[in-house]
């Protein structure tokens, strides 16, 4: 990403997992004693930081680690025992490392399988992993373990059928500490955080795999017009531009990890999903010709254990926007952080002389906890703004800022590329357009409100397993049925039509009968929400999409 002096660059942040266990067991003191150990190749000082002076200059993705080599498989390394399982083990060390993180390849777990991370302590730190966790792929990556030492423990129950295993193909050597910067605002505080704590659970920290190794971003979990859950995340372009498949195969997604207070307190990084497929990109040589936007689908579901939430989105095209807002991101890799801006946003460019209108440039406000800013591992954060009823909408996400922006230094330009231009404005092709991915039907929509759980929005309403009542067609573009199936649960007269911003656009009679026909031809094209109105209550159904 060539933004010159983007995000000037403290020493990293944590190596510190926060992860804890209900049950804490240490192996044995003697069986750790017995573990072959197995060393990565040599990570050779000299010669990553002549490759981050290089990666700087080129404004490439800054990295906290470098992907250090070892072969190491179940079915001729480590040690094998019987216990109440068939239990395999192995110590892996990286000299040196501050922290390490485990890449695995050919992973085959037969049911009641599963494999854990321990420390060198011999606690389990992360797991156990079973096949769920894989969701149909054979490589998986762990979070980082502090020290230079990890134990690996394979288990599979005695008398399985078909036998199963791993090889470890690397070892993440974490080679950057890391400092919160002092300006920076925890999303806990308040009045910061306030209005804006909902949308957070949508916001994630990225461990970026390339070959040269990992990187931290930050992205955004983001809801589709078709509201069905699909875990896409919305980042930067320049984020992984230089990663391969097998690389977003190996990307970390860590789900609310923040601070519990505004001045600290505790924190988890067990919530984490592995693994992603890219989707659409802005295909702008890492930013310098468009809106620099990257969109993954995560490998696996998120689980309602994350109490995960969608983000909405407006991609309404304008040159201004004047509503206050914020960036939740996690700067250094951090705890999530929020960042504030109270000026009208101007569109522009980070490279001036580019003449493009694809980013919002934005100046970020003292607080009364900070002047929180952006850094490295901001980038790919969402820039968020409140609609007319409060409802958080990204609209932007970041590229990266010049001008050194420090803790020391808050008052120089930040600059996101603009959701709008995201939509349909960059030199990519149609299927690599956000607009494709967000609006698969073409429904015309440019907003959509954000939703904890929108695949939990039915198609029909139920009442003791019974439907209240259907719409057919859906999606339609001309009339529509709506069919009030069992009229001894209440008498419903009337139906609101509200847009994807809660806005009542039309209220319309129902027919006594139970059936009443809409004429919808004259609707704008986009979703629409209806809600049945009587002596009941109100009931709404899912989203009706109305085609040209």
């Amino acid at each position: 990403m060539n933004l010159g002096a983007i995000h000037t660059r403290r020493p990293f942040i944590g190596t510190r997992t926060g992860f804890v266990l209900a049950c804490i067991v240490l192996l044995d003191t003697a069986v750790r004693a017995q573990l072959p150990t197995y060393v990565a190749s040599g990570f050779d000082t000299e010669r990553v930081a002549a490759d981050d002076t290089a990666r700087a200059q080129r404004g490439d993705l800054e990295l906290y680690g470098r992907l250090q080599e070892v072969d190491l498989d179940t079915e001729r390394d480590g040690l094998w025992s019987e216990e109440a399982d068939h239990v395999w083990r192995a110590r892996v060390i990286s000299p040196g490392a501050l922290a390490t993180e485990l890449f695995f390849a050919d992973v085959r777990l037969p049911e009641g399988a599963s494999f854990s991370i321990l420390n060198d302590a011999g606690r389990i730190t992360f797991g156990p992993f079973t096949a769920a966790d894989l969701q149909g792929t054979d490589l998986f990556t762990t979070p980082l373990v502090d020290g230079e030492a990890s134990i690996v423990e394979y288990r599979e129950p005695i008398g399985v059928e078909v036998r199963g295993g791993l090889r470890i193909t690397h070892v993440g050597h974490a080679y950057r500490d890391v400092m919160d910067g002092p300006c920076h605002v925890n999303v806990a505080c308040s009045p910061e955080g306030d209005g804006w704590r909902e949308v957070a659970a949508a916001v994630v920290r990225i461990s970026v795999v390339v070959p040269a190794g990992m990187g931290w971003c930050s992205g955004t979990l983001v809801n589709n017009v078709r509201q069905d859950c699909t875990p896409y995340v919305l980042t930067a372009w320049h984020c992984g531009a230089a990663s391969t498949t097998a690389n977003f195969n190996q990307y970390k997604f860590y789900f609310n990890f923040a601070f519990s207070g505004c001045s600290g307190g505790a924190y988890s990084t067990a919530q984490f999903r592995t693994g992603a497929q890219l989707k659409a990109f802005s295909n702008d040589n890492s930013g310098n010709s468009g809106s620099d936007f990257m969109l993954l689908q995560l490998n696996a579901a998120i689980p309602d254990s994350f109490d995960p939430y969608y983000a909405g989105w407006d991609a309404t095209l304008t040159s201004t926007s004047s509503a206050d807002g914020v960036c939740l991101h996690h700067p250094t890799s951090a705890p999530k952080k929020v960042s504030t801006y109270t000026q009208t946003l101007t569109t522009g460019h980070w490279a001036s002389a580019s003449g493009l209108q694809s980013h919002w440039r934005v100046y970020w406000a003292p607080t009364e906890n900070g002047h929180g800013i952006t850094e490295e591992g901001s980038s790919g954060g969402p820039l968020l703004k409140q609609d007319a009823s409060g409802n958080a909408m990204v609209i932007g996400t970041l590229s990266g800022s010049v001008g050194g922006l420090s803790c020391d230094n808050p008052g120089t330009a930040t600059y996101f590329g603009k959701m709008s231009y995201h939509w349909a404005g960059n030199p990519n092709t149609a299927t690599q357009k956000l607009k494709n991915w967000l609006d698969p039907d073409n429904t015309g929509a440019t907003q959509l409100l954000g939703n904890a759980d929108p695949c939990g929005l039915p198609s029909s309403v139920h009442t003791a397993g019974q439907d209240m009542f259907q719409i057919s067609p859906n999606p339609a573009s001309n009339r529509i049925a709506i069919v009030l199936k069992d009229r001894s649960v209440g008498s419903y007269t009337t139906v609101l039509v509200c847009d994807a911003t809660g806005r009542v656009e039309h209220q319309l009679p129902l027919d006594p009968s139970g059936r009443s026909t809409i004429d919808i031809s004259q609707w704008t094209s986009g979703v629409h929400f209806l809600r049945l109105i009587g002596n009941k209550g109100t009931v709404m159904t899912a989203p009706l999409v109305k085609t040209p």
